[in-house]
C-alpha cells in the first residue's frame, strides 16, 4: 500500500522589514561565498578559548552576582549579567586571535 504524497509546503514568510530604514548585509550572502571551515588547529584553539573564558569569566560569578551586576535587556525576564558581557568581550578577542577575519555576532 502506497501512502499519498505529502501536502505541498507553504511559501516561505516574507523577510522582516529593515530596522531604521537600514538593511543589514551579511558578508557571506550566498553559500558559495562562505569562508572556509576552521582547520583542526583553529578548532582546537576555539574550544580552548571557550573553556578558558568560561573558567575566567563565568565560573567565578556563578551564583555569586550582586544586585548591580544583573540587568534587563528589553523585557523584565530577558536578563544580562556582567558575566555575560565580560565573557562575550573576552571570547570575541580570543576568536579574533585565532580567526582575525571572523565576524562575531553576540546575543
Amino acid at each position: 500500500m502506497r501512502l499519498p504524497p505529502p501536502p505541498p509546503r507553504p511559501p516561505a514568510p516574507a523577510p522582516p522589514a529593515p530596522v531604521g530604514g537600514r538593511r543589514e548585509v551579511c558578508p557571506y550572502p550566498h553559500p558559495d561565498r562562505l569562508p572556509p571551515a576552521p582547520t583542526a588547529t583553529e578548532a582546537h584553539a576555539l574550544v580552548a578559548a571557550v573553556r578558558d573564558v568560561a573558567a575566567a569569566e563565568i565560573r567565578p560569578r556563578f551564583r555569586n552576582l550582586h544586585a548591580g551586576e544583573v540587568d534587563a535587556k528589553r523585557a523584565f525576564d530577558d536578563l544580562i549579567t556582567v558575566a555575560d558581557t565580560a565573557a562575550e568581550a573576552a571570547l570575541t578577542a580570543r576568536v579574533h586571535d585565532v580567526l582575525p577575519d571572523a565576524a562575531v555576532l553576540g546575543e
